[in-house]
């Protein structure tokens, strides 16, 4: 496995997205669930699940991975961005006190492989980047044992964690929350380009990709935006690239109106 994290002036830098928090002793990165023990970053959340259960793969969303099967999808906590409109931010912004390990990947893999019409397992629901070491060990067996392994992430990663994740993992649901630059440090608290490499990437990869944008009225909803998008993900990635416009509804942060049926 490659390095996660180096020693810079007594602090840990972790090397796993382009955030690159350095953590003092007994602190956490922006994840919230990456620690400096002293000696490592400890991932806190390792066998530690918000829920999970088997849903339709189209549910993903990914429309064009085997449709018609079910996968087990399982997630935990924390998440290495801060969008204030987060449709999940009770397990992706609020990290529960008094977390213990309550699954180990051999159980997670039993069971997908128990479920009906199953092809294997996603990870999903939080941010699975920040959760590197456990699906990574899930995807190990699940692999061996003939299953399929899906994520579904924000896409910021630095290229050396995501060419480890490429290896196990057989397709990829990427949120690409939109194509611009402000909207992404203002509500996100990163930045877009290394989304964008990341993207890249796994297309280069040859691994399966689908995208998925949530339309925020007032903030990423203009047509010509979504033209510069639709014109960046045929010419960098293929015409054949799935890309999933869903829908925003207030949450977290946000009070904006839901989306209409009407605009997507």
């Amino acid at each position: 496995m490659i390095p996660l994290f180096e020693r810079k002036n007594g602090k840990l830098e972790c090397l796993l997205c382009p955030h690159f928090c350095k953590i003092a002793e007994g602190k956490s990165g922006i994840c919230k669930v990456r620690k400096n023990t002293g000696e490592k970053i400890e991932l806190l959340t390792y066998g530690v699940l918000s829920g999970y259960s088997s849903d339709p793969v189209e549910k993903k969303p990914l429309y064009h991975f085997y449709p018609g099967y079910n996968i087990l999808s399982a997630g935990s906590y924390g998440c290495n961005m801060r969008c204030d409109f987060c449709q999940n931010f009770n397990i992706s912004q609020i990290i529960p006190e008094g977390m213990f390990p309550e699954e180990t990947p051999e159980k997670i893999v039993t069971e997908a492989l128990s479920a009906e019409k199953n092809i294997g397992i996603a990870f999903t629901y939080n941010e699975p980047v920040i959760w590197f070491e456990f699906v990574i060990d899930v995807a190990t067996i699940a692999k061996d044992e003939g299953l399929f392994t899906v994520m579904v992430s924000n896409g910021f990663v630095n290229s050396g964690p995501l060419n480890e994740f490429i290896q196990f993992i057989d397709a990829f649901n990427i949120d690409l929350k939109a194509f611009n630059k402000t909207f992404y440090k203002k509500l996100t608290g990163a930045d877009i380009e290394p989304v964008k490499n990341s993207l890249k990437q796994i297309s280069k990869s040859g691994r399966h990709l689908e995208i998925t944008t949530l339309i925020i009225p007032g903030q990423n909803d203009k047509i010509s935006e979504m033209a510069l998008q639709s014109e960046w993900i045929a010419g960098e990635l293929g015409k054949d690239v799935p890309l999933h416009l869903s829908r925003y509804f207030p949450m977290y942060r946000r009070n904006d109106p839901a989306t209409s049926q009407e605009t997507l």
